[in-house]
């Protein structure tokens, strides 16, 4: 008997929606949205993409291209010494997936899934502001 949570090879060539009680559930939502993932040094990450992306970035610390990789930094957004917040309360920040050090270059990035589609409606917006705050970190897209 075939395994129900197994994705099937041409998943990706059929039309959404279609065929959704011979693949299940899970086939769907692993088509429709990223799932959690963990990597090779047991992290937790949003998506395949970004466990792969951190497997190779612990691989490029160990060979000594990158130096002080740091996994989901924390980056709270302040102008002229006031904390930006929501109307709730909360602090406006924003968190990439990997921050570290390439040569004398410090670098943060945020893996996205191709095209639009691993975009949040204010991630230009996040983007923007922490270009504009902090000048001195390369933002990278992988």
């Amino acid at each position: 008997m075939p395994d129900p949570h197994a994705l099937p090879p041409a998943l990706d060539d059929q039309p959404l929606g279609e065929d959704f009680d011979r693949l299940g559930w899970f086939a769907q939502a692993r088509r429709i949205a990223a799932l959690r993932d963990g990597c090779n040094h047991r992290h937790t990450h949003d998506s395949a993409k970004e466990a792969r992306r951190c497997n190779d970035l612990h691989v490029m610390q160990k060979g000594g291209v990158i130096r002080n990789l740091v996994v989901a930094p924390q980056f709270w957004f302040s102008i002229n010494g006031v904390q930006m917040k929501h109307d709730n309360g909360r602090r406006v920040g924003m968190k990439p997936d990997f921050q570290y050090f390439e040569g004398n270059l410090n670098v943060v990035e945020d893996v996205k899934a191709a095209g639009i589609g691993g975009r949040a409606r204010d991630y230009p917006l996040r983007k923007a502001i922490f270009r504009a705050l902090y000048p001195f970190i390369t933002f990278r897209e992988v």
